[in-house]
This record gives C-alpha cells, structure tokens and sequence, in this order.
C-alpha cells in the first residue's frame, strides 16, 4: 500500500461510509485489500478492482474496469 493511501486511511474516520477500492500492480496484489479493510473495520466495502500491469500492457480488460466505474455511479 502506497504511503499516502495509508495515511490517508489512518487520518480520515471512514465509519459508515462507502468505500470502494482499486489497486493497480504488476501481477502481483498481495494482501492490500485486506489491508485495508483492516484498517477501515467500520467501513462498508462495496466494489474492489485489482487492475494488473504487465510492463506497460493493462491485463484487466478494459470492459471490467468499465464495469468497476458503473457500479460505483449506480
């Protein structure tokens, strides 16, 4: 996780709110989400995306990123 997403998380009380999240890698996601779902336990999760990288190729296809986005507007 970026230093300024963590301190962003630590800083701001997300209680109750909607949070959605997307994370962008190199083929290799870890345990952020849970991270930061962690970090956020009263938070109300609703979307994640892991958007994957290969050099400079996106892997996730473009259509499910749009689809990520539609959610989030709905």
């Amino acid at each position: 996780m970026a230093p300024a997403t963590r301190s962003f998380l630590t800083e701001n009380a997300l209680k109750d709110k909607k949070v959605c999240v997307f994370a962008t890698n190199g083929g290799w996601l870890g345990h952020t989400f849970e991270d930061i779902k962690k970090m956020c336990p009263n938070a109300k999760f609703e979307e994640m995306l892991n958007v994957e990288f290969d050099e400079d190729v996106m892997r996730t296809s473009e259509k499910k990123v749009e689809e990520f986005i539609n959610k989030i507007k709905a």
